[in-house]
């Protein structure tokens, strides 16, 4: 009788851990499934600013290898977050970006190489390593921002006054996604109101993790992240004359949408960097 009864109780025990196993794995899989289709798009948002050709043929193939290295964990989730930022920054700015702008977007070198399967050590189904992107946490900062960069699109479309607003946006990747707004825009009424704009506003202000409220004049650590974004390519010791100067928020925005280039040589690099300060007047005796 005892014998039956364990019996019965150990095949109880094997079938629910059978059965939360498998909930594990699913849910791991809803999760991958969920950061390919943001990735995806948030690619395909990219992919109609380019026409229809070769071009965009070539970038429609460059955005699923960069999907495909970003979920083999050969991207870290920091590059996966500048590149979104950067391409959020490239869609909100006043100056469409070129087809090899959006092309250059996408060229990130891997930054570890994956190991291979006999390298990697055993660990639990369904559990993160370290060095591993957080699909779930990835996905949700570029789903929210995703929707708040479509929402000024949609209002910059709406009307042409409210092309400015690019200019008090700027989309970082410092401590996980997020997108700086300089509050100044709406409390000065800066730009005309209307409803589709008090919506906007009010649905920024009840985000606290995506959202940063600062004047950019008053942070000029903001300067130094929005640099990291939109100009890895800027020697340090030119970033500190950026930093260390005056920029009004007008020189602010001329500073970033000139940054969306991409040389293609250090000789490139060097002129586009000196024209940049020369333009901001930002030159030291």
């Amino acid at each position: 009788m005892n014998f039956a009864k364990n019996l019965i109780i150990g095949i109880f025990v094997i079938a629910l851990s059978s059965g939360i196993f498998i909930l594990l794995l699913q849910d791991q899989s809803v999760k991958e499934s969920i950061f390919r289709s943001t990735l995806e798009m948030f690619g395909d948002d990219l992919l109609k600013m380019v026409p229809p050709g070769e071009q965009r043929d070539l970038l429609g193939k460059k955005i699923d290898e960069f999907i495909a290295k970003a979920e083999k964990n050969e991207l870290s989730e920091k590059q996966v977050q500048v590149t979104v930022a950067r391409g959020f920054n490239m869609q909100l700015s006043p100056e469409k970006p070129t087809p090899e702008e959006i092309h250059a977007l996408f060229d990130v070198p891997p930054e570890r190489s994956r190991p291979s399967e006999f390298d990697k050590p055993p660990r639990d189904k369904g559990r993160r390593t370290a060095n591993e992107i957080n699909e779930e946490r990835v996905a949700h900062q570029v789903r929210k921002l995703m929707s708040i960069n479509q929402d000024m699109r949609s209002l910059i479309q709406t009307d042409s006054a409210y092309k400015e607003l690019s200019k008090y946006t700027m989309f970082v990747a410092d401590s996980g996604l997020q997108v700086v707004i300089d509050p100044n825009f709406y409390q000065q009424r800066v730009l005309p109101h209307n409803p589709q704009l008090d919506r906007l506003w009010e649905e920024l202000s009840k985000e606290e993790q995506t959202v940063v409220f600062h004047k950019f004049s008053e942070m000029p650590n903001i300067v130094e992240q929005a640099l990291d974004v939109s100009a890895p390519f800027l020697p340090r010791n030119l970033r500190k004359i950026v930093i260390n100067a005056d920029i009004s928020a007008d020189s602010l925005h001329i500073d970033f949408s000139k940054f969306m280039s991409n040389p293609d040589s250090v000789k490139k690099m060097i002129e586009e960097s000196m024209r940049i300060l020369d333009e901001l007047k930002v030159y030291q005796p």
